[in-house]
């Protein structure tokens, strides 16, 4: 049940299947109205409508009928829902109906979307690092000379190369002597000696 507060408007979804996961979510604009979607698919909406609620604080309660501490006669469910909220969000907007179907579908790294733990679309946290121009985390997203990684033109993980200071150590890559502590490199082998 999706419910706008003032005016008192109500969208009714299906009967959910229980132990299965579910993804819910409800957009409100005066444009656009009442939205409730169900798996990223909309399964009803009020149009548009005026927005009339009073300036004052209004309780949310997740998981329960119960409005200020009493029954809220505008809702269908009785008692208090048993099971797991996940992700709950709250946005300052109102999402488009694709943003919330991606929110429904697992993140990728190539769906085109900043989602997941994504600093930037389909780069930063779990996916590739991000290149110059897209927002990072500095400490995570950037290829640095620290970052554990064989990046950037590095010879072997954080050594040698043009971008890190630090060289290579005997038995790790090199392309010259210069990426060697030793500046001595097979430059056949391609190995620090």
């Amino acid at each position: 049940v999706a419910t706008a507060y003032m005016p008192d408007t109500q969208v009714t979804g299906p009967v959910l299947s229980v132990n299965t996961w579910t993804h819910i979510a409800t957009t409100y604009s005066q444009t656009h109205g009442l939205t409730l979607y169900v798996n990223g698919v909309s399964v009803g909406n009020k149009g548009a409508q005026p927005n009339n609620a009073p300036g004052m604080a209004v309780t949310l309660t997740l998981g329960s009928s119960l409005f200020s501490g009493t029954c809220n006669s505008q809702s269908i469910a009785q008692g208090t829902f048993f099971g797991y909220l996940d992700e709950f969000r709250v946005y300052s907007r109102e999402l488009s109906a694709t943003e919330v179907s991606a929110l429904a579908k697992d993140k990728t790294c190539t769906d085109g979307l900043m989602n997941g733990d994504e600093t930037d679309i389909d780069c930063g946290g779990s996916c590739s690092k991000c290149v110059v121009g897209q927002k990072c985390t500095l400490t995570k997203d950037l290829p640095t000379c620290t970052d554990g990684i064989k990046n950037q033109d590095e010879t072997d993980v954080d050594c040698g190369g043009s971008a890190c200071t630090k060289r290579c150590s005997p038995g790790q890559g090199c392309l010259s002597n210069t990426d060697c502590t030793t500046d001595n490199c097979d430059t056949t082998a391609k190995k620090c000696r």
